[in-house]
């Protein structure tokens, strides 16, 4: 547009003014710049640079030719300069391209694009209207305050953020006293505020802003922290309470985001006429609040008492996937690419071959959830080579044991007593499930006596000793109990013994 204008700016902004078309309305709304740097006027191959704004970046860029308006985006850790003015935002246009090479060439440029990178190399961005530390737990006032809410007082018709004399924009002008209701300073006319059980939409209820009494156009937004309100854009408000409520459940059942807004989606369903916060919204305010915490989340995400570096962790036969956000920051530089040290499922059951476990399950007559038996087929001769030797592999043992059935028994498929047993082997979840003997010495030495031959535990004298296997080892209970009639001869008892020595 510079090109175009022949007489002094001054005069054609007085001009324009009584017009007010919308480019001198955005050029009225600009703030003075925060800080302006101009290229030597000695040299005229340098670009002129003119820093608009800091936060959010802007930077007028005159190439020589024209001007361009250069805006920095920041994607994860990467920065990005790209200019407005050019087709397509273009990141590789001449705008920016002088931009960068004032900056390396300026000692003041070179230090403000480090300042930035580092900015940028921080946690990601989670804007907000609210900005207060939040205390945890809740002070005195806000306690009585959710009381009286949860009583059924009725939350303010006007938002208004509150006057403090003592505070000042970042250009030190004060903020207006007068009442803005009265002054009309509304930023939104329609506010939701949501709640676990319903959402409450007013026409009536308003939010303010507080105007400067200086020459910038800064304003004080409406916090919510003095309603017990989290302002995320000055639209959608989150009562404290709803937000508190899924910080506990997330600390203390593990509930994931998504299962607290289909709980709360369920509660609207049966309860309220009105709709939940969308997904979208829900994250974006929770990430916000989550950092205006005045908590210590370091503690609330350690063993309360082994500390940040307990010697043992118990697993619960489920993956388990490191966070890199949950890892404590590591000071010296990584100088190994090679993945933390974990449990991967093939090491956490007894066969690790698929094509091994639906062999076993077709051996063992059982369908595949396990729900009820299926006519039970004989597996063909190449179907039980592929599993003695997928078998093989894995445990030797278990496949010389399916070697003697078959020759004992002279057919390709699990004898009646082993099914269940059988069936559980072909299970996708950790072997560790089967047995839960935990080092008990009792135990282990019905387990010898079983081996050795030495004692039958179907006697009335050890009833105790099959009751504590029925309880611990439940697979070899059952296994007992199926060869009840058949025990005491020797070729069975050879055989059971066979079992638990292969296992």
């Amino acid at each position: 547009m510079s090109d175009t204008v022949e007489e002094d700016f001054e005069e054609f902004l007085k001009r324009e003014q009584s017009g007010y078309c919308l480019h001198i309305r955005s050029l009225l709304t600009l703030s003075s710049p925060t800080f302006e740097i101009v290229a030597n006027s000695d040299d005229p191959e340098s670009p002129t640079v003119d820093i608009l704004s800091v936060i959010p970046f802007r930077a007028a860029i005159y190439d020589g030719e024209c001007y361009g308006l250069v805006v920095r985006n920041t994607c994860g850790s990467k920065v990005q300069y790209r200019c407005m003015s050019c087709d397509r935002k273009s990141r590789r246009c001449s705008h920016v391209a002088s931009f960068l090479e004032w900056a390396e060439q300026q000692e003041e440029g070179s230090q403000f694009l480090l300042e930035n990178e580092e900015e940028s190399d921080n946690e990601p961005n989670y804007p907000s209207v609210s900005s207060q530390k939040i205390s945890y737990p809740l002070n005195k006032t806000q306690q009585e305050l959710h009381d009286r809410y949860e009583s059924g007082t009725a939350f303010p018709d006007h938002l208004i953020p509150p006057y403090q004399p003592e505070k000042t924009c970042i250009h030190g002008n004060k903020f207006d006293d007068e009442d803005p209701v009265i002054s009309g300073w509304v930023s939104c006319h329609k506010s939701i505020i949501y709640k676990f059980t319903t959402s409450i939409i007013s026409s009536s209820r308003k939010i303010y802003y507080r105007p400067t009494v200086g020459d910038c156009s800064c304003r004080q937004e409406y916090d919510g922290q003095n309603d017990l309100l989290f302002n995320l854009d000055n639209k959608h408000l989150f009562y404290y309470g709803f937000l508190f409520s899924y910080l506990h459940l997330m600390l203390e059942g593990k509930n994931p985001l998504i299962s607290y807004l289909r709980a709360c989606q369920r509660n609207h369903e049966v309860l309220s006429f009105t709709k939940p916060a969308s997904i979208s919204h829900l994250r974006k305010a929770w990430n916000a609040f989550a950092r205006l915490l005045d908590m210590d989340w370091s503690e609330s995400f350690q063993c309360p008492v082994c500390g940040p570096t307990p010697h043992t962790i118990v697993c619960d036969g489920t993956m388990i996937g490191f966070r890199k956000d949950f890892l404590p920051e590591i000071s010296s530089p990584i100088t190994s690419t090679s993945p933390i040290v974990g449990s991967r499922h093939p090491e956490r059951i007894l066969v690790s071959s698929v094509k091994a476990r639906s062999l076993l399950l077709k051996y063992s007559g059982y369908t595949k959830d396990r729900r009820c038996l299926k006519p039970h087929k004989e597996l063909s001769r190449s179907e039980f080579r592929e599993l003695c030797h997928l078998t093989s592999s894995d445990f030797p043992s278990l496949s010389s044991f399916f070697t003697k059935l078959c020759s004992d028994t002279g057919k390709a498929k699990s004898p009646s007593e082993y099914r269940e047993f059988v069936a559980e082997l072909a299970r996708n979840s950790p072997a560790c499930g089967i047995f839960q003997i935990r080092g008990e010495q009792q135990i282990i030495d019905t387990i010898s006596l079983i081996v050795s031959g030495s004692t039958d535990i179907l006697k009335s004298t050890k009833h105790s000793h099959l009751a504590a296997l029925q309880t611990t080892v439940p697979i070899l209970a059952i296994l007992a109990n199926n060869h009840a009639k058949e025990i005491r001869e020797e070729d069975h008892q050879m055989k059971y013994a066979t079992f638990c020595c292969t296992f």
